[in-house]
């Protein structure tokens, strides 16, 4: 049985997912707990570059937060909202709650070059760097100054000369380097990605993993 109180506390952070009828995708509004009241959530306006989800009462809403390896999926009703002195949500305690085992992507270390964008960020600057490992539900990076916990990022990288991935991502954890010299890994979940661009990092992975099995073969056979 899940225990609610783990999953759902102040300061959680929350993804409302809400279908983008112009491109067919799901876009992702980020917001945050910041009250648990009897039966229902208090949680900051969702918010996505530079633009407030409009509420509307009674609305259903998809939303997800993470927790270690998981990611858990619910339903959620808006009931009220306030602007002043802050924009505010209160929703219905989430019901239908789905966990999805997020570590069921394989990881696989690979050397790329990858370009990251910090979103809503005026000025912001591309960030080259390379990845140290990707999957089909992130990729860590590395770099000598980790960008904080938190900070979401436009993605873009080329598997080969044919398949580029775009995608939005949100930095989820930081790994300190071993020795003075080597640099931080940094972990980067994402938040928006096409399934068909994910199935081609799957398809990537696959394709790379026979190929270095067959190598290891050649060495023993030799």
């Amino acid at each position: 049985m899940i225990d609610m109180k783990k999953i759902f506390f102040p300061t959680q952070k929350v993804d409302v997912l809400i279908d983008d009828a112009a491109t067919g995708k799901k876009r992702v509004f980020n917001s945050r707990i910041e009250d648990i009241q009897e039966n229902r959530l208090i949680i900051a306006a969702p918010y996505s570059q530079g633009y407030f989800l409009p509420p509307h009462s009674g609305r259903e809403i998809h939303a997800r937060v993470t927790s270690n390896d998981c990611a858990f999926l619910f339903m959620v009703k808006l009931r009220s909202y306030v602007h002043d002195p802050v924009a505010l949500w209160t929703i219905s305690w989430p019901t239908d709650v789905e966990r999805v085992q997020m570590r069921s992507y394989v990881r696989f270390e690979v050397l790329l070059d990858v370009r990251l964008m910090i979103i809503d960020e005026d000025n912001a600057k591309p960030i080259s760097t390379i990845t140290k490992d990707i999957s089909a539900g992130g990729l860590r990076v590395m770099m000598g100054t980790p960008l904080p916990v938190g900070t979401q990022l436009d993605i873009a990288f080329n598997l080969d000369e044919e398949n580029v991935v775009e995608a939005k991502g949100e930095v989820v954890r930081i790994i300190r380097p071993k020795a003075d010299h080597d640099k931080y890994a940094v972990a980067i979940r994402y938040s928006q990605i096409d399934e068909k661009v994910r199935g081609k990092v799957i398809k990537f992975i696959f394709k790379k993993q026979i190929e270095r099995r067959k190598k290891l073969l050649e060495i023993f056979e030799d």
